[in-house]
Protein backbone atom coordinates (compact mmCIF):
# COMPACT_ATOMS: atom_id res chain seq x y z
CA UNK A 1 0.00 0.00 0.00
CA UNK A 2 1.32 3.41 -1.00
CA UNK A 3 1.51 6.21 1.54
CA UNK A 4 -1.06 8.75 0.38
CA UNK A 5 -0.14 11.55 2.83
CA UNK A 6 3.42 12.19 1.50
CA UNK A 7 2.14 12.09 -2.08
CA UNK A 8 -0.64 14.55 -1.29
CA UNK A 9 1.74 16.86 0.59
CA UNK A 10 4.27 16.83 -2.23
CA UNK A 11 1.49 17.66 -4.69
CA UNK A 12 0.19 20.57 -2.59
CA UNK A 13 3.61 22.04 -1.82
CA UNK A 14 4.79 21.86 -5.41
CA UNK A 15 1.49 23.19 -6.72
CA UNK A 16 1.40 26.18 -4.36
CA UNK A 17 5.10 27.10 -4.57
CA UNK A 18 4.95 29.06 -7.90
CA UNK A 19 1.88 31.00 -6.73
CA UNK A 20 3.66 31.99 -3.50
CA UNK A 21 6.78 33.03 -5.42
CA UNK A 22 4.71 35.15 -7.82
CA UNK A 23 2.76 36.71 -4.95
CA UNK A 24 5.94 38.01 -3.30
CA UNK A 25 7.49 39.17 -6.58
CA UNK A 26 4.34 41.09 -7.53
CA UNK A 27 4.11 42.78 -4.13
CA UNK A 28 7.67 44.12 -4.40
CA UNK A 29 7.72 44.98 -8.12
CA UNK A 30 8.51 48.63 -8.78
CA UNK A 31 8.14 51.72 -6.66
CA UNK A 32 4.70 51.94 -5.01
CA UNK A 33 2.79 55.08 -6.03
CA UNK A 34 -0.74 55.79 -4.88
CA UNK A 35 -3.32 58.06 -6.51
CA UNK A 36 -6.08 59.01 -4.09
CA UNK A 37 -9.29 60.36 -5.50
CA UNK A 38 -11.17 62.85 -3.34
CA UNK A 39 -14.00 60.72 -1.91
CA UNK A 40 -16.36 63.68 -1.47
CA UNK A 41 -15.94 65.49 -4.77
CA UNK A 42 -13.71 63.74 -7.33
CA UNK A 43 -12.54 65.97 -10.18
CA UNK A 44 -11.21 64.87 -13.56
CA UNK A 45 -8.63 67.68 -13.60
CA UNK A 46 -7.05 66.39 -10.37
CA UNK A 47 -6.71 62.88 -11.77
CA UNK A 48 -5.25 64.21 -15.03
CA UNK A 49 -2.72 66.21 -12.98
CA UNK A 50 -1.70 63.00 -11.16
CA UNK A 51 -0.97 61.32 -14.49
CA UNK A 52 1.01 64.34 -15.72
CA UNK A 53 3.07 64.32 -12.51
CA UNK A 54 3.79 60.62 -12.93
CA UNK A 55 5.02 61.23 -16.49
CA UNK A 56 7.27 64.08 -15.27
CA UNK A 57 8.57 61.86 -12.50
CA UNK A 58 9.41 59.14 -15.02
CA UNK A 59 11.26 61.72 -17.13
CA UNK A 60 13.43 62.72 -14.19
CA UNK A 61 14.06 59.21 -12.90
CA UNK A 62 13.15 56.27 -15.21
CA UNK A 63 12.02 53.34 -13.07
CA UNK A 64 9.31 50.75 -12.66
CA UNK A 65 6.19 51.80 -10.77
CA UNK A 66 3.29 50.00 -9.16
CA UNK A 67 0.49 52.56 -9.44
CA UNK A 68 -2.54 52.10 -7.19
CA UNK A 69 -5.65 54.02 -8.20
CA UNK A 70 -8.33 54.28 -5.56
CA UNK A 71 -11.59 55.15 -7.31
CA UNK A 72 -13.96 54.99 -4.35
CA UNK A 73 -16.13 58.06 -3.89
CA UNK A 74 -19.25 58.79 -1.89
CA UNK A 75 -21.16 60.26 -4.81
CA UNK A 76 -20.79 57.02 -6.79
CA UNK A 77 -19.51 58.80 -9.89
CA UNK A 78 -18.06 56.60 -12.61
CA UNK A 79 -14.33 57.25 -13.06
CA UNK A 80 -12.60 56.07 -16.24
CA UNK A 81 -9.61 56.67 -18.50
CA UNK A 82 -9.79 56.47 -22.29
CA UNK A 83 -7.98 57.59 -25.45
CA UNK A 84 -9.34 59.67 -28.30
CA UNK A 85 -8.45 58.83 -31.91
CA UNK A 86 -5.70 61.48 -31.90
CA UNK A 87 -4.03 59.67 -28.91
CA UNK A 88 -5.15 62.35 -26.45
CA UNK A 89 -6.03 60.87 -23.07
CA UNK A 90 -9.36 61.56 -21.42
CA UNK A 91 -10.32 61.21 -17.79
CA UNK A 92 -14.02 60.97 -17.08
CA UNK A 93 -15.56 61.57 -13.66
CA UNK A 94 -19.30 61.25 -14.10
CA UNK A 95 -20.14 63.74 -16.86
CA UNK A 96 -16.97 65.80 -16.34
CA UNK A 97 -14.18 65.17 -18.86
CA UNK A 98 -10.56 66.34 -18.83
CA UNK A 99 -8.39 65.94 -21.95
CA UNK A 100 -4.62 65.84 -21.62
CA UNK A 101 -1.74 64.77 -23.80
CA UNK A 102 1.33 62.77 -22.92
CA UNK A 103 2.66 63.02 -26.51
CA UNK A 104 2.09 59.33 -27.40
CA UNK A 105 4.16 58.22 -24.42
CA UNK A 106 1.57 56.04 -22.67
CA UNK A 107 1.60 52.56 -24.26
CA UNK A 108 -1.68 51.04 -23.12
CA UNK A 109 -1.52 47.32 -22.41
CA UNK A 110 -4.75 47.43 -20.46
CA UNK A 111 -8.42 47.39 -21.46
CA UNK A 112 -9.91 50.62 -22.75
CA UNK A 113 -11.76 52.40 -21.33
CA UNK A 114 -10.02 51.70 -18.04
CA UNK A 115 -12.70 51.95 -15.34
CA UNK A 116 -11.56 52.34 -11.75
CA UNK A 117 -14.60 53.67 -9.98
CA UNK A 118 -15.75 52.03 -6.80
CA UNK A 119 -12.64 49.90 -6.29
CA UNK A 120 -8.89 49.83 -6.18
CA UNK A 121 -7.04 49.26 -9.46
CA UNK A 122 -3.33 48.45 -9.75
CA UNK A 123 -1.37 49.40 -12.87
CA UNK A 124 2.21 48.37 -13.56
CA UNK A 125 4.34 50.97 -15.33
CA UNK A 126 7.56 49.98 -17.05
CA UNK A 127 9.82 52.42 -18.91
CA UNK A 128 10.38 51.34 -22.52
CA UNK A 129 12.78 54.07 -23.64
CA UNK A 130 13.49 57.72 -22.89
CA UNK A 131 10.12 58.91 -24.20
CA UNK A 132 7.65 56.10 -23.63
CA UNK A 133 6.38 53.86 -20.85
CA UNK A 134 4.23 50.76 -20.92
CA UNK A 135 1.18 50.62 -18.63
CA UNK A 136 -0.13 47.14 -17.87
CA UNK A 137 -3.20 45.97 -15.99
CA UNK A 138 -1.60 42.65 -15.07
CA UNK A 139 1.84 41.89 -13.74
CA UNK A 140 4.46 41.20 -16.43
CA UNK A 141 6.24 38.46 -14.43
CA UNK A 142 6.42 35.00 -15.98
CA UNK A 143 8.49 32.00 -15.07
CA UNK A 144 11.35 31.30 -17.52
CA UNK A 145 11.39 28.22 -19.73
CA UNK A 146 14.17 26.52 -17.76
CA UNK A 147 11.69 26.05 -14.91
CA UNK A 148 9.63 23.83 -17.22
CA UNK A 149 12.81 22.01 -18.22
CA UNK A 150 13.65 21.40 -14.56
CA UNK A 151 10.20 19.97 -13.82
CA UNK A 152 10.33 17.71 -16.89
CA UNK A 153 13.78 16.39 -15.85
CA UNK A 154 12.34 15.71 -12.40
CA UNK A 155 9.41 13.90 -14.05
CA UNK A 156 11.77 11.73 -16.12
CA UNK A 157 13.80 10.86 -13.02
CA UNK A 158 10.56 9.83 -11.34
CA UNK A 159 9.75 7.54 -14.26
CA UNK A 160 13.14 5.78 -14.24
CA UNK A 161 13.29 5.50 -10.47
CA UNK A 162 9.77 4.39 -9.60
CA UNK A 163 8.86 7.27 -7.30
CA UNK A 164 5.26 8.42 -7.29
CA UNK A 165 6.13 11.42 -5.09
CA UNK A 166 8.62 12.67 -7.70
CA UNK A 167 6.17 12.22 -10.57
CA UNK A 168 3.26 13.87 -8.75
CA UNK A 169 5.33 16.78 -7.46
CA UNK A 170 6.91 17.50 -10.87
CA UNK A 171 3.55 17.40 -12.65
CA UNK A 172 1.87 19.63 -10.06
CA UNK A 173 4.78 22.07 -10.17
CA UNK A 174 4.72 22.34 -13.98
CA UNK A 175 0.92 22.70 -13.96
CA UNK A 176 1.00 25.54 -11.45
CA UNK A 177 3.85 27.31 -13.31
CA UNK A 178 1.77 27.10 -16.47
CA UNK A 179 -1.25 28.54 -14.63
CA UNK A 180 0.87 31.36 -13.18
CA UNK A 181 2.19 32.26 -16.62
CA UNK A 182 -1.21 32.17 -18.30
CA UNK A 183 -3.08 34.26 -15.74
CA UNK A 184 -2.11 37.82 -14.92
CA UNK A 185 -2.13 39.38 -11.51
CA UNK A 186 -5.64 40.45 -10.67
CA UNK A 187 -5.82 42.47 -7.50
Amino acid sequence: MMPIIPILLSFLVCFLLPFVIKFFIVRHWGEPVSVRVDPLCPRASDIADYFRQIAISLDENPRRMRLTLNGCNEEGKAISLDFKKDKTMQVFVGEECENFSLRNRWIAEHPLPLVFSGRKRVLYIQVVDANRFRVMASHPFTFPMYVYLFSMILFCIGLFIPSLECIVSSLSFSLSVMLCNRTGNRE
